[in-house]
């Protein structure tokens, strides 16, 4: 996206995987070879459009104060969840009422829709700042990225965990469809957590932000720990843990704004969404592990609290790679160079302009 532009990596990749999608339900239906099918849905795998870094990355052109710019990454935040949550709810309408072929064509279908209208969205009054009108001395990898990163690792831990954690606790409690219902509470938990975190302006510079919310959230996943004593009682809990998670996932979001240079926007926010995903994938699988070894699936969840404290512990001792202040939105070279300075210099340099 930051060598091409974003409009036509998303129209590409949305056009190819609209198109695999309908040629996997249209071959499938006519009984083409396995073969053919299982390389359509690689495709439409691979070329599923990233329209959410996409967005990510272009809001900040789009908008100019910082409260609005918060404002847009909580709604990006809800909108996803909501997608996350909604898309499983349509297909399962789709295989009660309809066929599942109707699912691979919705599918289809708003893929296409939202990469379209993405595509045809007029560009920013001002002009897209990109690598090479910027300083190439910016490492690949910013020391604030890696700040960034490695928090964000901690939030797929805590999905993770959750995923193989709590339908144990329940199915040990002879309630297994309670964990559906603690999902969901937690994917609500997470909306309504967004929406006031982004309704409100805070008055602390957004590092700071970041270790309030992740002490407050060991708090909360402290108390869950208590809660799965008696599983009726995770219901409520899980809905203050999507609760005191979503600041964090926004702050993190609203930070890169700070680390990174505008034209890699796009790539750091997909390095977030691949760690947390990798992260998950790594904490499911260790946590299933030692499901077999441990004598109650509840200890499985301090393991949820533990990777929050780490992660504050890792923020504050990095905190000085993340800026106090936020940066402007039409930043020049001189200010990215001068971004490469400590703080200290950043903020004299800021007072002498």
């Amino acid at each position: 996206m930051g060598r091409l532009g974003s409009r036509i990596v998303i129209g590409i990749a949305g056009g190819a995987c609209a198109a695999s999608i309908a040629a996997f339900v249209m071959i499938g239906n006519a009984g083409g070879p396995v073969s053919l099918i299982a390389a359509l849905a690689l495709i439409a795998g691979v070329s599923i459009p990233a329209v959410t870094s996409a967005v990510r990355a272009v809001l900040p052109e789009l908008l100019d104060g910082e409260d609005d710019k918060t404002a847009s990454y909580a709604l990006l935040s809800v909108l996803f969840q909501a997608a996350v949550t909604i898309g499983p709810l349509i297909v399962s309408a789709c295989l009660i009422f309809a066929t599942p072929d109707t699912a691979g064509v919705i599918a289809a279908v708003v893929i296409a829709a939202a990469c379209l209208l993405f595509v045809r969205q007029q560009p920013p009054a001002r002009p897209h700042v990109k690598r090479d009108e910027v300083s190439s001395k910016k490492p690949k990898w910013p020391s604030g990225l890696v700040t960034v990163l490695g928090t964000t690792s901690a939030i797929g831990v805590v999905s993770g965990v959750f995923i193989v954690a709590l339908p144990a606790i329940t199915t040990r409690a002879d309630a297994p469809a309670l964990s559906g219902l603690l999902f969901a509470f937690l994917a609500i938990g997470e909306v309504v957590g967004a929406f006031v975190y982004g309704a409100r302006t805070w008055p602390w510079p957004r590092r700071e932000q970041l270790g309030v919310f992740l002490i407050g959230a060991t708090v909360v996943f402290s108390l869950a720990v208590l809660a799965s004593l008696w599983p009726y009682s995770l219901v409520p809990a899980m809905f203050l843990c999507g609760m005191a998670i979503a600041p964090i996932s926004i702050i993190l979001s609203t930070l890169l704004d700070d680390v990174v240079e505008p034209g890699e926007l796009a790539r750091a926010y997909s390095l977030m969404v691949a760690v947390s995903l990798v992260a998950t994938a790594a904490a499911s699988a260790l946590t299933g592990a030692l499901a077999s070894i441990a004598s109650s699936p509840m200890l499985l969840l301090f393991i949820v609290p533990a990777a929050i404290s780490f992660s504050y512990a890792w923020s504050r001792w990095r905190r000085d790679t993340l800026l106090s202040g936020a940066k402007s939105p039409a930043s020049s070279s001189a200010d990215v160079l001068q971004n490469e300075l400590p703080n200290a210099s950043f903020e004299s340099g800021r007072q002498d302009m």
